[in-house]
């Protein structure tokens, strides 16, 4: 949270110092799919930069290239903008966070010197990575893509349900926690993570007084965010176990954006039992939309992404 609040204040501090309004910036990603999290990270930032009325391009062609690149996705895209790094049509390249899953892929392209920052959405994988590819130290920063404030906001429906969002584990942890809700009188109704559309999630979490995730890691947890957004608190299950692509990952997570303001992390049934037992002696603790609005709007995410290119410039 402190790293985060330092992005925010550098961005108003490099905001001063460099005029983006007479700079360029080009984008480079491959094709997204909507409700997948590479979709999330560049519909964030086509609308901030919209937003902020800074100048932007996205996969032009070569003589329409902008000063800084943001590569968001596709090797040959990483590839394509390290080409014009060394040729010197560009001064800056930021690299991330959806072009590999580990950055020892592809000959270690990701750390190659030309690339100036390392995007990556979370802490925990910024450890990762470092441990991965130590030539990227100093070089990894973490950024979170935002949501859109307007269209994940809360209605006035009657919040009589909670939402479990199965995404990872077996279904009978899923079948537990929601016999767990039913005990304490709470009706649970189950989204599957890539099985569902954003007006079926909106709509339920209309309906919910909180909602309880389960995922054994998260890189950053946009479908949170969105929660969040709606002022829906999350329990997040957190067992902080990871072992992916043959490699086991300490430090990790499931919720790296979860505050005292958005929800709490639990390990075990015993803790998540407690919690729902007890919500509502803490809910009022809760103010999960005030957090977004003032951390993970569009416009927010884009200034914290300005402050990141305000340093390499």
């Amino acid at each position: 949270m402190k790293a985060y609040i330092l992005t925010v204040l550098l961005s108003c501090f490099f905001c001063q110092l460099y005029p983006y309004e007479v700079k360029k910036v080009t984008v480079l990603s491959d094709r997204v799919t909507p409700r997948h999290g590479p979709f999330g990270v560049y519909q964030s930032i086509m609308s901030g930069l919209r937003m902020l009325e800074i100048p932007f391009n996205c996969n032009p062609q070569d003589p329409q290239v902008g000063d800084m690149v943001v590569v968001l996705s596709g090797v040959d895209n990483l590839r394509r903008a390290i080409d014009w790094k060394r040729n010197g049509r560009i001064n800056g390249l930021l690299g991330g966070p959806n072009i590999m899953n580990r950055p020892n892929q592809f000959n270690y392209l990701l750390a190659s010197k030309e690339v100036d920052v390392c995007l990556v959405p979370s802490q925990w994988i910024k450890v990762a990575y470092e441990e991965d590819a130590p030539a990227l130290k100093g070089r990894v920063q973490s950024w979170s893509a935002g949501v859109d404030i307007n269209y994940w906001s809360p209605g006035a429906m009657n919040r009589d349900c909670v939402l479990v969002y199965w995404k990872t584990e077996g279904i009978e942890l899923c079948k537990k926690i929601e016999e767990l809700l039913r005990k304490f009188g709470y009706k649970p109704v189950r989204i599957t993570y890539n099985s569902y559309d954003m007006s079926t999630y909106k709509s339920v979490l209309n309906k919910s007084k909180f909602a309880v995730f389960i995922s054994r890691s998260e890189s950053q947890g946009i479908a949170l965010a969105e929660a969040w957004s709606m002022n829906v608190p999350t329990l997040a299950f957190d067992p902080g176990q990871l072992t992916y692509l043959g490699r086991s990952y300490s430090p990790v997570s499931s919720c790296p954006y979860l505050t005292e303001d958005t929800g709490k992390a639990w390990k075990y049934l015993q803790e998540l039992e407690m919690l729902i037992q007890n919500f509502d002696s803490y809910a009022a603790q809760f103010d999960s939309r005030r957090w977004v609005l003032n951390h993970m709007s569009y416009e927010e995410s884009t200034r914290a992404l300005l402050a990141i290119i305000g340093s390499v410039c």
